[in-house]
């Protein structure tokens, strides 16, 4: 399982995408951990959204672990929690 950091915000997000990508699993399953975010802004959002595009492509199993109330509120004022739904635990 990746964990992501405390801070997801613009400034955090493109650095740990990398990371993010170079361990994508090619099969089976994709668990990640979000349980130690407490700051985040819509740049979480884009990161979440290329997760479940790769994951689709892949025919990656995603399981997204201890999703932030802030990050589900943000998520449902841009309409988009239930492309989520399902993904998390």
């Amino acid at each position: 399982m990746l964990y992501f950091p405390k801070k997801m915000t613009h400034r955090e997000v493109p650095a740990f995408a990398n990371e993010l990508w170079q361990q994508t699993p090619q099969t089976g399953k994709w668990d990640l951990s979000l349980e130690k975010v407490e700051v985040l802004d819509s740049a979480l959002l884009a990161l979440l959204l290329a997760v479940l595009r790769l994951a689709n492509t892949k025919n990656l199993t995603l399981q997204l672990h201890g999703l932030p109330s802030g990050a589900k509120a943000l998520l449902g004022v841009y309409g988009i929690l239930t492309l989520f739904e399902k993904h998390l635990v």
